[in-house]
This record gives structure tokens, C-alpha cells and sequence, in this order.
């Protein structure tokens, strides 16, 4: 499947990865199994990247990030104030990404993204000890 997401460090963390042609449809499913069905899990999470940079076509709509905004704001409730980043190198996934943290800004989220994975992972350990007093995360 061209789009996964897996909780890593012991469920601590989510890690999205992205990989060749991602489609329209793959990439709404994924993000609303995660997003919607499991509170519990998402609860537990402080910090998530998704991983971008082998991702060589996005079929993703300007709409599709603005209903992925929506469920984030559904799951508010749960959410632990979790770090999130992106990398991503290639320009249209950059700029909807960019588009993504643009509106989560009104959610008070603290959201980056990246053009390199080793930029966002950086990113997140120093926010996630900031914020969480975390100094050992893994990526998986």
C-alpha cells in the first residue's frame, strides 16, 4: 500500500509514510482509520511525522486536507498536544502539507513541516522534550 501509518515507540509516536503514487482514496482511508476509529490509541499519542520524501505523485485535493483538518478538530478532545511533522521534499506535497499546518494553526497544534525527514525528526525530539519532557524518542 502506497500510504501507512504505524504506531511506534511503544505507541507513543505515529509515523505516516508515503511511498510511490499515492492515491486519492488510499490516503483519505488511511487517514480516517487512524483519525476516527481508534481514541483510545490516539490518546496515547505525543508525537507523529509523516514521512513523505519517497512519495513520487500525490493525487490529494485541496478539499481532502481540509477534511483531514476536520477530523484532527473531531479528535481535539483526546489529543495529548502531540508534536507533528512533515518531510517533504517534493513541491506539491510540500505546499498541501504547508496548507495543512496553515489551518491547524487555528487548532493551536504545533506543526512543521520539513523538506528532509532528518529536519522533522529533529524537530520533534527538541518539541517533544520542550512540551513533554521527552528525551528518547524513536521513529521506528
Amino acid at each position: 500500500m502506497p500510504i501507512t501509518i504505524q504506531d511506534v515507540d511503544g505507541g507513543r509516536g505515529v509515523l505516516i509514510r508515503g511511498e510511490g503514487v499515492v492515491e486519492r482514496e488510499q490516503f483519505l482511508a488511511a487517514f480516517q482509520k487512524h483519525l476516527c476509529e481508534d481514541q483510545e490509541a490516539l490518546s496515547r499519542v505525543v508525537f507523529s511525522l509523516s514521512d513523505y520524501t519517497a512519495v513520487t505523485a500525490l493525487d490529494v485535493l485541496g478539499r481532502d486536507v481540509d477534511q483531514i483538518a476536520v477530523w484532527i478538530r473531531d479528535a481535539a478532545p483526546v489529543l495529548r498536544d502531540p508534536v507533528i511533522a512533515f518531510a517533504a521534499p517534493q513541491d506539491l506535497v510540500f505546499g498541501l502539507a504547508r496548507m495543512w499546518e496553515i489551518m491547524t494553526d487555528q487548532m493551536d497544534l504545533p506543526v512543521r513541516v520539513f523538506r528532509s525527514r532528518r529536519e522533522a525528526e529533529d524537530w520533534i525530539s527538541l518539541e517533544a522534550l520542550r512540551r513533554h519532557g521527552i528525551d528518547d524518542i524513536r521513529f521506528g
